[in-house]
């Protein structure tokens, strides 16, 4: 989801895929400051991994394109995704979006931007900012575009960027599983209930999909996200994330499972960003 690479959305007859990244709140400083994360550039290339019985998805292709910057103030995530499937009538489904975010590294600000491409050249997008009262706190979410609208954010509620961060001191420390409420502006649930489980956790050194000096000396932990609407009641999460995530916040051997079918979201090419100068 990147550097946490959360996974959103399934909607209707299109996927939206897409990859967060996760942050402490201030409460808990000291467990996420030793948590040194890697500013990159990753592309990610998107397959059908699984169909199962009574799938109506075929096939599946497509391409992510993802940065996660440290801006001094905060964190930036860039994300550009052009995913299609291909359904048994042989009739292709074409997800293309991009998303833009910023996120205050105390965990209490967050502003979104996405915008979806549809056939034909037009656009719709969606746009908002988030504020918590203070660490641990609720707070409130408002939206600007498509249309005017606020919503209230409950005690405990976190931001992606928040979220992954906690998540990767908690796996560091072997504290893991951790549940959350989380808010990050992207599909039709304003919140989500999302868990996160450790499969197992692997030596610096082990071999990855692709050969960087950004990640061959570091540690990395085998997780699997699960994604809860909270408005409904159901003891099944609409959606799972397995993932493999290194020490410094890259992600690697990413499945995405949406129940009838799962795409795979293999690392191609792995960049530093250029450094930034705090003052």
């Amino acid at each position: 989801m990147g550097p946490c690479a959360l996974c959103r959305v399934l909607q209707g007859p299109a996927v939206a895929l897409a990859l967060g990244i996760a942050v402490l709140t201030a409460a808990s400083g000291e467990l996420w400051a030793a948590v040194t994360i890697a500013p990159h550039r990753a592309v990610y290339a998107l397959a059908l991994s699984q169909a199962r019985s009574g799938s109506s998805v075929t096939q599946a292709k497509g391409r992510l394109e993802y940065e996660w910057d440290d801006v001094c103030d905060g964190w930036t995530v860039r994300q550009r995704t052009l995913l299609t499937l291909v359904n048994r009538r042989g009739q292709p489904i074409q997800s293309n979006w991009a998303m833009n975010s910023w996120e205050s590294k105390d965990g209490l600000k967050y502003r979104f931007f996405i915008r979806r491409f549809h056939a034909g050249g037009t656009v719709e997008s969606v746009r908002g900012h988030a504020e918590l009262d203070g660490p641990g706190l609720g707070g409130r979410a408002v939206y600007q575009d498509p249309e005017e609208r606020v919503i209230l954010l409950p005690e405990g509620t976190v931001f992606p960027t928040n979220y992954s961060l906690e998540m990767m001191a908690l796996a560091e420390e072997d504290g893991l599983p951790l549940w959350r409420v989380m808010f990050d502006g992207f599909g039709d649930e304003d919140l989500l209930g999302v868990s996160a489980a450790m499969v197992s956790a692997l030596a610096a050194g082990e071999s990855a999909t692709v050969e960087s000096a950004m990640i061959a000396d570091l540690p990395s932990w085998r997780v699997r996200l699960a994604f809860f609407p909270l408005d409904r009641r159901t003891p099944e999460p609409d959606r799972e994330q397995g993932f493999r995530v290194f020490s410094n916040g890259i992600f690697d051997e990413m499945v995405i499972d949406y129940g009838d079918f799962s795409i795979d979201a293999e690392l191609e090419t792995l960049s530093s960003l250029p450094e930034v100068s705090c003052q």
